[in-house]
């Protein structure tokens, strides 16, 4: 369904990656590795779809700044911010990524730490 590519750019140190859905932009991203353990992420996003009647036109945008961190740092980062910003435990990934409510699912930081370590493994 979707096509993807990878290219290495500039010089040597930043990363394309597109998606496709039938032939049509749907994800535009920049990664670049700008050095100290860190990256910088840009993407835009599109929607190609059938009766979006102007796909070219971008409907998201997201910018990221990165560093790398031990599993531990990361996780403690996790149920910090989950506390602070009084994430109710069934809104912690207990949707899909279409969006979808998961009712089988018992969200929470437990819920986020079995997703993400389940997706590393793929």
């Amino acid at each position: 369904m979707f096509d993807k590519t990878t290219t290495l750019v500039g010089r040597g140190n930043a990363v394309l990656y597109q998606v496709y859905y039938q032939g049509k932009l749907f994800q535009n991203q920049i990664t670049t590795l700008s050095g100290n353990g860190r990256r910088t992420r840009s993407a835009h996003q599109f929607a190609p779809f059938p009766g979006v009647p102007n796909p070219e036109v971008p409907t998201a945008c997201s910018f990221y700044r990165e560093r790398r961190v031990s599993r531990e740092e990361f996780y403690n980062a996790l149920e910090s911010t989950l506390r602070e910003y009084r994430v109710l435990d069934e809104d912690a990934c207990s949707w899909s990524g279409e969006g979808t409510f998961l009712p089988e699912v018992v969200g929470g930081l437990d819920a986020c730490r079995a997703h993400l370590e389940e997706s590393f493994e793929l």
